[in-house]
């Protein structure tokens, strides 16, 4: 009898889960590269990316320093390489936490002897249960520029990108992915590849 009622306890909880869910979100799309890759085109607004390989909770481990774990990493044809985040707290997506998963993402991309021109650029996404600042925009793309030359791009390869997840314009792609994000039953998803993923 005690067994039941945990079980049922446990099912209920797995119905209020959604993609915006950070486990969830890790254990759905482990592995879904097609799934990844409509959420990968959807928030850097393209059409051509390839997703080559996808892993959840790929961790990243110091010896000596802070180790972080990534909710999602994905490689695409090119071998660019990106972090997707779930950050439902507003405390978990800082900018100095964004440098350091870009940061800790480097380190492990060049051998001993290769050259600095070799590294492959990386974005980090992190994916905001709130509009973390606030102005009611799809994204928010975080770049570093040249002051004194009218603020080019520095042009390092390094990508950060703040998804707003309260946006809700269903004409855009990340209106129509952050809904679907929200969503506790796969029925009302928008995309079917997240919704068999989420019905699964």
């Amino acid at each position: 009898m005690k067994q039941n009622v945990m079980n049922e306890k446990d099912l209920q909880r797995i119905k209020e889960l959604r993609l915006m869910d950070d486990d969830f979100f890790s254990e759905a799309l482990d592995g879904k590269t097609e799934a990844v890759e409509y959420i990968l085109n959807a928030i850097l607004e393209r059409d051509d990316i390839k997703v080559k390989s996808t892993k959840a909770q790929v961790e990243y481990k110091s010896a000596t320093k802070r180790s972080i774990t990534l909710d999602i990493q994905a490689e695409d044809a090119d071998g660019k390489l990106v972090d997707i985040e779930i950050q439902r707290s507003d405390k978990g997506a800082g900018v100095k936490r964004a440098r350091y998963h870009s940061s800790m993402i480097d380190r492990t991309l060049l051998s001993k002897g290769e050259d600095f021109e070799d590294l492959v650029d990386t974005y980090v996404i992190f994916v905001t249960e709130n509009d973390k600042y606030g102005k009611g925009i799809p994204l928010y793309h975080v770049e570093r520029k040249i002051t004194e030359l009218n603020d080019e791009l520095f042009g390092d390869g390094a990508h950060i990108l703040y998804v707003n997840g309260e946006y809700r314009d269903m004409e855009h792609p990340v209106g129509s992915l952050m809904h679907d994000f929200k969503c506790k039953d796969a029925k009302d998803m928008v995309n079917p590849l997240l919704a068999e993923e989420v019905r699964y």
